[in-house]
């Protein structure tokens, strides 16, 4: 009987317990093994070599780009690198040492990079990007604003791939949306810096000066908004059963995005797709691959407050547009992002890169 593929997956911050917790109890918790677990399907088995945590890994609670570099883990695994076929690094610096190491010892490990966090404006990474990158067996983006990216910075050096991000659509599914009387409600979610909250704002005072809307904008994030007086923002951690709900019961849900190279976002947007929600999105380079604009969702330029609003108030006002985007948008989540999709994708390349045909 043929033996599946063994493959050593690493995360900037230690990640095994959360995936176990999502196996153990589907209902309350998303996949957290960013599709990966479903390699098993595919005749691979992923084993998680774990981030190490205090003291021995000091970085472990600050950002990623330094909780990733774990130089002990990458001596563990290397020790161990008999029993891998390959490696997956999520993120770029969880690669660094990893590579400098196997490359010093002359091992013969593939190394697979997925979701580098490819922008022109971080000086800092884009010197360990350098490094890494044109190492790596396979680099994977989520959009093709990052393969245009590679291709100017590198050429050649950099052998990519482009992936459709991953969903949970089992998790984040539709549901039915009774009135229960309360005020009904614009939602908004979202922690990272690819958020424009303070262009949402004004336009939620847009949207509030047009006689008949009634809708609140209910905004989850822990970001400073400029304005917020138009908005109810809330900085509790919510679980994610109640974040499921809060998309499920928005009348729509809105993305407003500064123009990224990087799918900033773009959990948020499939999550929202999952649920078959109307959406309004800022047309940011980084999400376009997910987006059809007058299809799925309304793609509204950066910035803009006033086409924002607009988009807001059609949606709010005509129940035939809004629920026909949410039902294209959630069959196009199922068909082209559900994690069965991404693992069977993504298990191809894997193939590839160790010279395994199935």
């Amino acid at each position: 009987m043929r033996k599946n593929l063994q493959i050593a997956v690493v995360w900037p911050r230690p990640r095994a317990a959360r995936i176990a917790q999502s196996k153990q109890n589907p209902y309350q918790f998303p996949d957290f093994s960013d599709g990966l677990a479903f390699l098993n399907t595919e005749g691979i088995d992923v084993v998680v070599e774990e981030s190490f945590g205090l003291p021995l890994n000091p970085l472990v609670r600050v950002h990623e780009f330094y909780s990733g570099l774990d130089p002990l883990r990458a001596m563990r695994l290397l020790a161990r690198v008999r029993r891998y076929d390959a490696a997956i690094c999520v993120g770029d610096a969880t690669a660094l040492v990893l590579m400098w190491l196997r490359d010093a010892l002359r091992l013969r490990l593939p190394i697979v990079v997925v979701d580098p966090a490819l922008s022109y404006t971080y000086p800092r990474r884009k010197r360990l990007q350098d490094y890494v990158l044109p190492r790596a067996s396979r680099v994977i983006v989520f959009g093709e604003s990052q393969v245009e990216y590679l291709q100017k910075e590198y050429g050649t050096n950099v052998r990519s791939e482009l992936l459709l991000h991953r969903a949970d659509v089992d998790f984040y599914h539709p549901a039915a949306t009774a009135a229960d009387g309360s005020r009904p409600y614009v939602f908004s979610v979202g922690n990272d810096v690819s958020r424009d909250f303070d262009t949402l704002a004004r336009a939620a005072k847009i949207c509030a000066a047009v006689s008949g809307f009634t809708h609140r904008f209910v905004v989850q994030t822990r970001l400073s908004v400029a304005d917020a007086a138009a908005l109810e923002i809330r900085t509790d951690t919510v679980p994610y059963t109640e974040l499921r709900a809060l998309y499920q019961e928005a009348s729509v849900v809105v993305l407003p995005l500064h123009d990224t190279v990087h799918p900033g976002g773009i959990n948020t947007l499939l999550e929202a797709m999952g649920t078959a929600r109307p959406i309004v999105v800022s047309d940011s380079r980084g999400v376009r691959d997910y987006v059809r604009n007058g299809e799925t969702m309304i793609a509204v330029p950066p910035g803009d407050a006033g086409a924002l609003a607009s988009a807001i108030l059609t949606l709010t006002q005509s129940s035939d547009d809004a629920q026909r985007l949410a039902a294209n948008a959630r069959q196009f989540v199922v068909e082209r992002c559900d994690n069965r999709v991404y693992a069977r994708q993504l298990a191809a390349i894997i193939r590839e890169v160790v010279g395994d045909p199935k």
